[in-house]
């Protein structure tokens, strides 16, 4: 947060913010997820996967590349079941891996996108056919 504050008050963040750019934002929600991220191995709390749902949903409207939020997550759940909770059993696992927490938190995630996505709202097929064009050109670039 020190940081964050310092960059704020820079003449540089305020020369290079006169135009308003994806990637402040975008910065926001993926330190935002990060931080829920962090907080979801600590405490197993419904309402923190849901709102890392929401933030992740966010972060990749803003731009695509902000889906990897998703991953933290993930990765979160993943060290909580296998280093903090460590059922014995295989099935256990598997049934802790895919929670319905985690599940929760993507589909919130897809929701928060397609809410926020302008592009969707012309139709999901038109939408991600543009999308997908988008993808194809920017690999290319």
């Amino acid at each position: 947060m020190l940081a964050a504050l310092l960059w704020s008050l820079s003449p540089l963040s305020i020369d290079l913010n006169h135009i308003i750019k994806p990637e402040i934002p975008l910065t926001f929600f993926v330190t935002l997820a990060a931080i829920i991220a962090y907080y979801t191995s600590e405490r197993d709390h419904f309402f923190l996967y849901a709102l890392g749902g929401i933030t992740g949903g966010l972060a990749a409207a803003i731009k695509y590349n902000g889906a990897i939020v998703l991953l933290y997550f993930f990765t979160m759940h993943a060290y909580r079941v296998f280093m903090i909770d460590r059922p014995k059993e295989r099935i256990a696992t598997l049934r802790m891996l895919f929670s319905l927490r985690l599940i929760t938190a993507a589909v919130l995630s897809i929701l928060t996108f397609y809410a926020f996505e302008p592009i969707l709202w012309l139709g999901i097929s038109q939408g991600i056919h543009f999308i997908q064009q988008y993808i194809h050109v920017s690999a290319y670039a």
